[in-house]
């Protein structure tokens, strides 16, 4: 999810790396462990995100309405990845029971919180700092369960590292961004960081794609 709000260079580069990870996705589909199909799902469903808001944007001066329907698929794909991938029990109950809760959390907010209108902040902060726990947990997981394998050539370590990365720094733009919006403060800077780690983010999962093969003897 991008806050910057205007159709630009920006965000027609970031649109291409987007479809550079989707066609990597897509070309190495039937090689892919069932994670990362997933993963190729989300951001075939981001780009549609994306697209669309820049649509509203243009239409309405508004692009916040595709993120509150994009929120809770985001979290669902998230939540599916990360149940396939971790092996404690107790943790997958946490992701099967939780994750409901969390939809219903941010339908709730959509309807009586931050209408379409406005950006969802609320939703988007808890699903990153649930990511931010669930990527720590996988992290402890490969340390008791360690693959034979060089962490270099784990698809899944560089996805886990991409995701904690990434939304550990959209949990503290967002916590701050409509602080800075509703006080008049310039949001230029915050906006560049999210803007260079998303790019970073996704450029990082292609590398995942391409090293995420069924044969490599990983467990995904």
């Amino acid at each position: 999810m991008t806050i910057y709000p205007n159709m630009s260079t920006r965000f027609f580069i970031y649109l291409i790396v987007l479809t550079i990870v989707a066609i990597t996705g897509m070309v190495k589909y039937k090689k892919l462990t069932t994670p990362f199909r997933l993963l190729v799902a989300l951001i075939l469903i981001t780009i549609i995100s994306e697209v669309s808001s820049r649509f509203f944007a243009y239409r309405i001066r508004n692009s916040s309405p595709p993120y509150h329907f994009y929120a809770p698929i985001q979290l669902l794909l998230y939540a599916a990845i990360y149940f396939r991938l971790l092996k404690n029990a107790r943790t997958k109950t946490f992701i099967l029971y939780g994750t409901p809760v969390l939809v219903i959390f941010s339908m709730l907010n959509s309807i009586f919180l931050q209408d379409l209108y406005t950006f969802p902040s609320n939703s988007i902060i808890t699903i990153s700092f649930v990511l931010i726990v669930l990527s720590l947990l996988y992290f402890r997981e490969m340390l008791q369960y360690p693959l034979q394998i060089s962490l270099v050539r784990q698809s899944t370590f560089w996805f886990n590292c991409a995701v904690l990365v990434f939304f550990c720094t959209t949990f503290f733009i967002y916590c701050f961004y409509n602080y800075f919006l509703i006080y008049h403060i310039k949001t230029k800077l915050i906006s560049t960081i999210n803007y260079i780690m998303t790019i970073a983010y996704y450029s990082v999962l292609t590398f995942a794609m391409l090293t995420d093969n069924k044969s490599n003897g990983s467990k995904q």
